[in-house]
């Protein structure tokens, strides 16, 4: 396991710039580093990335030297403990509505006396070859970020006691859920919306918490970027379609 740049760059107070991609790609992945992306974001909840799959583009992203984020499908301490033991610096769970539910995401992701992550020397600890256990164990404690995924209006109106549990780096905001949770399914920028995620944002600061979010386009992370947000991700799918729009429609006109 390498430092982790990304949680670095966020305890110095600085935002960082991700991409997320959700599909099989390692060259993908390596091509965003070399770009400049602080880090990747890779969607196992939503895409068709496997566990293997996962693996070879978090080698992707260590040969372009940036950090590396997994959200696993749902919140289980295995799911967590596979995807760190396989290399990923960050994890990101899905659906975290109450403190039980991030205090159980807490203890999965970090190991003793932090939680209670499975103790192992697999990839994540370079196969036990170069650091002892102990002080791998404490590198990792030090160095793996965790992001909570707050996604639902029960989330939002829980924000006050989740802040609040120890282990937990980043609360990050899900609009396309927040809204369906809302009665507004796809209406990211409904007004109902947009005041809920202002909401969001505004507890987990008050909490002493870095707030993240999800958005398609520059506009909207710049939107964001203005109001405090210090993690900021955006699509290979959304980068892809505009800068191929915009192509097309220079050369055909």
């Amino acid at each position: 396991m390498k430092p982790n740049r990304m949680k670095a760059k966020l305890i110095a107070g600085e935002t960082v710039y991700g991409v997320v991609v959700r599909f099989p790609a390692p060259a993908l992945v390596e091509m965003f580093g070399h770009i400049g992306f602080d880090y990747v974001m890779l969607d196992c909840e939503h895409g068709s990335i496997s566990l293997e799959g996962c693996e070879s583009m978090l080698i992707a992203a260590d040969a372009s030297g940036y950090s590396t984020v997994v959200r696993v499908p749902y919140l289980h301490e295995k799911e967590i403990s596979r995807t760190l033991d396989i290399g990923a610096q960050g994890v990101q769970v899905p659906m975290i509505n109450t403190r039980a539910e991030a205090e159980s995401m807490a203890r999965a992701s970090k190991y003793y006396p932090l939680g209670e992550r499975g103790m192992a020397l697999p990839r994540s600890a370079d196969y036990g070859m170069t650091l002892p256990g102990p002080a791998y164990y404490q590198f990792a404690n030090e160095n793996t970020l965790t992001l909570a995924h707050i996604e639902t209006v029960e989330a939002v109106e829980n924000l006050g006691e989740l802040v609040q549990v120890a282990g937990i780096d980043v609360f990050f905001i899900g609009p396309s859920d927040l809204s369906q949770s809302m009665g507004f399914p796809g209406q990211n920028d409904h007004p109902a919306v947009l005041a809920k995620i202002e909401e969001a944002i505004e507890k987990i600061r008050a909490g002493g918490k870095i707030p993240g979010i999800f958005a398609g386009s520059a506009a909207a992370i710049l939107r964001y970027k203005h109001t405090g947000v210090r993690v900021l991700l955006t699509s290979a799918d959304a980068l892809i379609k505009t800068v191929s729009l915009d192509y097309l429609k220079t050369v055909r006109e």
